[in-house]
Parts: C-alpha cells; sequence; structure tokens
C-alpha cells in the first residue's frame, strides 16, 4: 500500500523546549493554528491516547487520538475521514544551534488516493503556515 507523505520543516533561534511547550500546549494551538476556534481534549498530561476534538473555523469538529509520543522530540495525531486515517507527526531536530520544526502529513485507507488528491496542496500551504506562525511565537 503506497502512502504519499506531505514534509514541510521550519528552523528557529528559540530552543526546542519552547517550540515543544507550543506544540503539546493542547489549548493554546489555536494561537499557532488560525483555522481551530477551539480544542477540546481530555485532561491530564499530553501523552499516547490522549484524545481530543478540533473545532475548526467553520464550526466543524473532528476527534483526534495521540497515537505517538516522545516527550521533547516527536508526537504523531490520528483523524479519520471516511474510509481514511489521516496522521500528522510533528517532530523536533537539531542542527547548528538551531531547532528543527517538521509537520508530517500522511493517509492509510482506501480512499487515501482520493483524499490527498483532494486535500494535498491544502494541507502543504497550512504546514508552511503552521511553521511560520510556530517561529514567530517561539521566538517572541
Amino acid at each position: 500500500m503506497e502512502t504519499a507523505i506531505i514534509s514541510c520543516n521550519a528552523q528557529t533561534k528559540a530552543d526546542a523546549q519552547t517550540v515543544w511547550h507550543l506544540l503539546t500546549d493542547v489549548g493554546n494551538w489555536k494561537k499557532w493554528d488560525d483555522d481551530l476556534r477551539d480544542v477540546k481534549f481530555s485532561p491530564g498530561s499530553f501523552n499516547i491516547d490522549t484524545v481530543g476534538e478540533f473545532v475548526g473555523e467553520n464550526g466543524g469538529r473532528s476527534h483526534f487520538r495521540v497515537t505517538e509520543c516522545k516527550s521533547d522530540f516527536t508526537y504523531t495525531l490520528e483523524t479519520r475521514l471516511p474510509f481514511t486515517h489521516v496522521y500528522t507527526r510533528r517532530m523536533l531536530g537539531y542542527h547548528n544551534n538551531k531547532t528543527i520544526i517538521t509537520h508530517e502529513v500522511w493517509m492509510e485507507g482506501p480512499l487515501r488516493g482520493f483524499w490527498s488528491f483532494l486535500l494535498g496542496s491544502k494541507y502543504e500551504k497550512k504546514m508552511r503556515k503552521l511553521n511560520a506562525r510556530l517561529v514567530e511565537l517561539a521566538e517572541q
């Protein structure tokens, strides 16, 4: 089964702990994701099996679950579209005294090709925007 991965990177002079805090402070995701009106999630620490709900600017709702989390390094969210699982991975890396922020999105399931075709360029533009906003907030 072939899976298309959309990936986007950004560099910041902010330290990794600052960026990680922004990435895992679920209640404040709307500060760097303009498409979100609200995010609701299960109380407690951000970890595997944390579940929640995105509320988009248009009022649409989508559930998510954290499927992978390695503190201070990476996490993966799973959401669903009809007959397709959508995975969003956010990772931190380090190079030349800079923190590298990576967003990846991929889809699995029988309609992954349809949804990738329909949403792929939108996801790519959105990831660039998210990374730029994260860099801006982290460097304040």
